[in-house]
């Protein structure tokens, strides 16, 4: 199910007029970040799921309010 999420931001993202301000307002980075610092990795789909976040916070840096 998290993937399917992490795919469905993505393709929002994509489509979003206002790309900086779907990020900020949807706290997509802290979510992210959340989930590549979670301890999961060990559980099946775990590190897919890191790595998959990991891809969407590079993707995500061009646009990221600091």
């Amino acid at each position: 199910a998290t993937l399917s999420l992490m795919d469905l931001i993505k393709v929002l993202y994509e489509i979003s007029p206002h790309p900086k301000e779907f990020l900020s307002k949807n706290r997509v980075i802290p979510a992210l970040k959340m989930i590549v610092a979670s301890n999961n990795a060990g559980e099946q789909g775990g590190t897919l799921i890191q790595i998959q976040a990991k891809n969407l916070l590079k993707t995500f840096s061009v646009n990221a309010i600091i």
